[in-house]
């Protein structure tokens, strides 16, 4: 006959214990794991087309999303791409531009350049600055210093990535010129100009000269602290050359001005704990039964 004691028993009651604990233990690493990790699988979208920033295998980087911006995490010397998938069954142009830069010219971004138009439910990569029509410069994360942009002499833009997409025109009947309306002419821009000279203040004439140069001392110091707080700690490279063949195709747009505009900022993972995006430790889940103990705790002073 089988005692308690006996070793089956013993067995038996440390196979139960690990059958009850490893579903608790699994779960407990993997909310941890959770904490620590990015929603790697978030996708950005300008109108219907989707963005994603992955490496040299098409692995979406990690993101994060934190006080209204959305944040990607890249490492150093690290290639990267700009995915694009059209979801849509029209045409699109998208601007691009990487630390300020266009990504097609290499100059200053504006909505004027000229960009990449994506045909309807197509997808290509954008590897990296563009060098003729059939290479690139690679994207690769670096130093700020040694970043496309910062060799330039514009790093304050180090550290995001825009997007600008523009519809493409419909086509237009024009009215015969005897019977269309004439429209007044009118100036977008008088109203708002109209409205900053009524908005702005008056400086008073009895400030002091001293007191103008401390205010303004006060404001740079704090517009410095802010640069470097919020200054990425990586850039991106005019890398290596790359075959990456384009075509040239007509495309008219609708507007002048973008139908919407994507920002990305970007940093490495240092970067962006110091911003406070993600955290150094992951944060505490709320505890439905924070007095439950598994087993009966030893008195004080018990040894």
């Amino acid at each position: 006959m089988l005692t308690s004691d006996h070793p089956y028993f013993s067995r038996l009651k440390s196979i139960i214990l690990k059958l009850k604990l490893t579903p608790v233990l699994m779960l407990t690493a993997l909310l941890f794991a959770l904490a620590l990790t990015a929603k790697s699988g978030q996708a950005f979208y300008v109108g219907s087309v989707e963005i994603k920033v992955v490496d040299a295998n098409q692995t979406a980087l990690p993101n994060y999303y934190h006080q209204g911006q959305y944040y990607v995490m890249g490492r150093y010397n690290q290639r990267y791409m700009l995915r694009v998938i059209n979801h849509s069954s029209e045409r699109f142009e998208l601007v691009m531009t990487v630390d300020g830069r266009d990504v097609i010219n290499g100059s200053a971004g504006h909505y004027d350049n000229r960009g990449y138009v994506v045909g309807p439910y197509s997808q290509f990569n954008i590897e990296g600055f563009r060098r003729s029509d059939s290479e690139v410069a690679a994207f690769r994360f670096t130093t700020p210093g040694d970043s496309y942009a910062g060799r330039l002499g514009t790093g304050m833009n180090i550290g995001v990535i825009g997007v600008a997409l523009f519809s493409e025109q419909e086509q237009v009947y024009h009215v015969p010129a005897q019977v269309r309306a004439a429209e007044p002419e009118y100036d977008l821009n008088r109203g708002e100009e109209e409205a900053d000279s009524l908005a702005a203040p008056t400086p008073s004439r009895y400030k002091s000269r001293s007191s103008r140069t401390s205010s303004s001392t006060r404001h740079s110091r704090r517009r410095q602290k802010r640069r470097e707080s919020t200054q990425s700690e990586i850039g991106t490279r005019y890398g290596e050359r790359r075959h990456s063949a384009v075509e040239n195709t007509e495309f008219i747009r609708a507007s002048s001005q973008p139908n919407q505009v994507l920002v990305l900022q970007y940093d490495s993972e240092q970067g962006l704990r110091r911003k406070g995006v993600i955290s150094s430790r992951p944060q505490p889940y709320p505890k439905a039964f924070p007095d439950e103990n598994r087993y009966a705790p030893p008195p004080p002073s018990y040894r």
